[in-house]
């Protein structure tokens, strides 16, 4: 019994450390220029949807000592007006574009830029108060809203 109880404690004192660990790992935040991918990318997607400004500047985040990046890029432009929070992050993948913008009014509308071959589709979740809609577009386009009155808010 003493054995099992010990071996019990190394294993948790262990994993209690590797958590630590985890938990206090340094993180490192560069600004740099955009890649021409991920340029590439922006400028195909600003071309449907102008509400993706287009930005060179970028932020990375890496964790320290591995110079392995541990989120999306994140593109870095100035507040748009109207908008009370506007965040860009770039896919690892550069096909992907993951959006999250609060407008002045309270209103949220976050999901997915994706280019698949010349088409750029858009995934929209946009909610206010009591008022929810799921959007998909193609190059601009609204293909489908769940709205009851199929109406577009922007």
């Amino acid at each position: 019994m003493k054995k099992i109880t010990i071996l019990f404690l190394l294993v948790f004192s262990f994993s209690q450390a590797q958590k630590k660990q985890t938990v206090n790992a340094k993180l490192n935040i560069f600004e740099g220029v955009i890649e021409f991918e991920q340029y590439d990318l922006i400028k195909k997607v600003n071309q449907f949807y102008p509400e993706v400004l287009v930005s060179k500047n970028v932020k990375n985040v890496y964790k320290s000592g591995t110079g392995k990046k541990i989120v999306p890029t994140l593109l870095v432009c100035d507040l748009p007006e109207g908008y009370s929070r506007y965040i860009l992050n770039i896919g690892d993948d550069n096909l992907n574009l993951l959006f999250n913008y609060k407008m002045s009014d309270g209103s949220i509308m976050n999901g997915i830029y994706t280019l698949m071959g010349n088409n750029v589709f858009k995934t929209e979740y946009y909610f206010k108060a009591d008022y929810k809609i799921t959007r998909f577009y193609r190059n601009g386009k609204l293909l489908f809203s769940d709205s009851p009155e199929n109406e577009v808010l922007n």
